[in-house]
Parts: C-alpha cells; structure tokens; sequence
C-alpha cells in the first residue's frame, strides 16, 4: 500500500485540540489518518497522547505519536530532518474494529501537550545558558529528551559541569523566566515543516511546540549527573509550571 504524508494541522494551530479526519493506514496497533492534531516525537519531545473517536462514539486511546519514513531535507542553513512523513498513533491496544476509510475525530490531551510545551522551551535556556558557561558544548550535544516535568541534554565534553557550573546555568535560567522574556517561532523560508525558535536574537531550529514568554516555566531547578568519561547529563526540573490549557480549542 503506498504511503501519504499526514496533514500536520498544528503548523498552523498550536493550539487545535481536535480534528475530523479519515483513516488511511491501520497497522496492528497503529493508525496513521489523513491529518492530525497529534505532535509526533521529535527533536527530543515526546509525542502527544489523545483519542481517536468513530462516528459511533466508540473511543481508543493513542498512548503515543510517531513519525514514519519521508523525505530527507537537506538545506545549506538548517540541520538535516525528514519531512512529508506519515504520523501514526500507536495505540494501547492491537486488536480493534477501525478500518481504513472510516471517519473519525483525533482528540489530543491538552493538558500533556502544555506540560511538554513548557518542558521544551525550558529546555532550550538550559541549553544556551549551558553553552555560554562552556562553549564546547554547543557543539557536542549527543542527546536530549523532553518529558512532561523535566528535560536533559547529554554532552560528550571534555570539561565538566562542576557544582558551580550548575549553580551558575540555574541561576541564569531562573533569570530569564522571571524576567519573562518573549519567544517567537517560525517556518524556513524555503520549507513549511522546518521551523526556527529565537529569543532576544537567540537563535534555533527547531520544530516543536512552544510557549510564547518565558514566565508561564516558573522556577526551575538543574541537576547534573556524571554518564562516564567525558560524558554529562544536565537536567532541568520545572517546579512550579504554570499549565494554562484555555488556549486550547476545538
């Protein structure tokens, strides 16, 4: 069966939480439709959870999104990603009654998607305020992985985070959420699924959700934790998010 690229509705509204759609693709437990709500995991950010409703009312809960195989973008000022991927929902069970050509509502949990809304903009003040302490950092990000109440980066670095370090990332954080500095995201010139985040000139690219002013994180705490050799985690803990789901709409 020849594959389609899902229409991804939340490049034009962050904040829709639900859509009409039609199946095109049950595998098992994964279902890909025509478009979609749903974020998928991607650059460190997990995917959203949500419900896929029929016409009859009967409910399935998707407890992940995911992207499959699409074409590979390769462009002289942005990294290298996929793009025109299908997007699946996997659900939390393999043996259902949905069928390719059946009309359904994608419903996403706002709540989850706020949380790791919050979460991946917090992580991008770790990063830059990690790089200006150590600089090869910027250039030595092995890993990153965004959930609900934290994010962490993974750096292969020859020098290490020491407490001060730490205290230094935290404090500069934590600066910049009470001083509610405004975010803005938007598209390559040249292509609609390639986004950049920017900050006061702080520039990066990058296709997740985000928030638009800092104030919304609260106060943060980082943690760092030794992997091995020239290996270091640094993690950043939101204590106090503030989850605003009213933007939301259907």
């Amino acid at each position: 069966m020849r594959l389609f690229p899902t229409e991804r509705l939340f490049l034009k509204d962050q904040y829709l939480s639900v859509c009409s759609t039609k199946i095109v693709k049950v595998d098992g437990g994964k279902v890909q439709t025509e478009r979609t709500v749903a974020y998928p995991e991607g650059g460190g950010q997990e995917g959203d959870k949500g419900t896929i409703i029929t016409q009859t009312g009967k409910e399935y809960k998707f407890l992940d999104t995911r992207k499959g195989p699409g074409r590979m973008l390769c462009l002289n000022d942005f990294p290298t990603i996929q793009v025109d991927t299908p997007i699946y929902h996997i659900l939390d069970e393999e043996d259902t009654s949905l069928e390719v050509g059946m009309s359904v509502e994608i419903r996403i949990d706002v709540e989850r998607r706020e949380r790791l809304t919050l979460s991946h903009s917090a992580s991008h003040l770790l990063l830059l305020a990690a790089i200006r302490i150590i600089p090869e950092a910027a250039t030595n990000l092995k890993g990153c992985h965004i959930a609900e109440e934290y994010a962490r980066f993974d750096f292969n670095i020859r020098k290490r985070f020491t407490a001060e370090c730490v205290a230094n990332i935290q404090k500069s954080v934590n600066e910049q959420v009470s001083e509610n500095k405004k975010i803005r995201t938007y598209q390559h010139r040249d292509e609609p699924e390639a986004w950049y985040w920017e900050m006061e000139g702080e520039i990066i690219p990058c296709g997740g959700t985000h928030i638009q002013s800092t104030e919304a994180i609260g106060k943060i705490q980082i943690k760092r934790k030794n992997m091995g050799k020239g290996k270091e985690r640094l993690t950043i803990h939101l204590l106090e998010p503030r989850v605003d789901t009213t933007k939301y709409h259907p």
